[in-house]
């Protein structure tokens, strides 16, 4: 005899607390997460096993421990997304273990829960470390909402350098149009990094590169042009004083400094003469 729709019903709501404790809670993704995390960090001081069944098995382990730090932050943002940021930037975004923070900002780059993209956008501008708050700007180049755009204007007028030439980048990688007219105040701005990565970014909504900001050629030898080499200076010595001697053309300097040694032969030899005629005169 089958079982009758009330009865069938009634079955189906008892099986719903099992079901729903099947599905793993954002404390557990977050512990698998840990744990996977350590497993990483712990491979980089062992050594590998000899035997070659015990080697496959070790690789094998390594790598799914490698996978679950992409896979399980992406988890632990659809269980709770809000959490799941804080978690990410606080322990995640500068790890130095390899993967750690690689996955962190793959998954940050990919929030499109209302409450953690508006918790994103919070610590993003309240963030004090400058790697954080660099790292977060860019970050919101890919998170389509109007806040993530509404902070990226705000970040372009933030004191440190690096968050301004960050912002720059990320407005012109969000493609938004309506926020090219904001990048043209920092053409003139005292950074000639945050200047550069304006125009740059200028060229990628508009199609045209400002005037003044020639674009980095390659050379002969597959290496920037002498007018834009020293454009790569930049990326490893950040302060004023050195990104403005940075951009010197090396090249040019050489020349001038020759001609002034030629200068001062040719000085030397007519001094030479005056001496040598003032001699016969006399």
């Amino acid at each position: 005899m089958l079982p009758s729709p009330r009865a069938f019903l009634l079955g189906a709501l008892i099986c719903l607390p099992a079901l729903a404790s099947a599905k793993e809670s954002w404390k557990d993704l977050r512990e698998q997460y840990d744990a996977a995390r350590k497993r990483v960090a712990e491979s980089l001081d062992e050594e590998l096993p000899k035997d070659e069944e015990k080697l496959k098995a070790y690789l094998e382990e390594v790598k799914k421990a490698k996978d679950g730090l992409k896979a399980l932050p992406a988890k632990m943002l659809e269980s709770d997304g809000k959490k799941t940021v804080d978690y990410l930037i606080e322990q995640s975004l500068l790890s130095e273990v390899p993967g750690v923070a690689t996955g962190a900002l793959l998954n940050l780059r990919r929030v499109k829960d209302r409450k953690a993209v508006r918790q994103l956008v919070k610590e993003t501008d309240k963030a004090k470390d400058p790697r954080i708050a660099n790292l977060l700007t860019e970050v919101l180049a890919d998170v389509k909402d109007s806040s993530a755009g509404s902070a990226l204007l705000k970040a372009i007028k933030d004191r440190d350098v690096g968050r301004r030439a960050a912002a720059a980048r990320a407005i012109g990688k969000r493609g938004d149009k309506d926020l090219a007219k904001s990048l043209k105040r920092l053409l003139r701005d005292d950074s000639l990094v945050v200047r550069y990565a304006a125009a740059d970014a200028i060229e990628k909504l508009s199609g045209q590169r400002p005037d003044g900001f020639p674009k980095a050629q390659a050379g002969d030898f597959g290496l920037p042009d002498r007018f834009n080499y020293d454009r790569v200076v930049f990326l490893v010595d950040v302060t004023s004083e050195a990104l403005e001697a940075s951009f010197e053309d090396p090249l040019i300097k050489e020349e001038e400094e020759e001609k002034q040694g030629e200068e001062k032969e040719g000085e030397k030899k007519q001094e030479g003469k005056k001496k040598q005629e003032g001699k016969k005169k006399q």
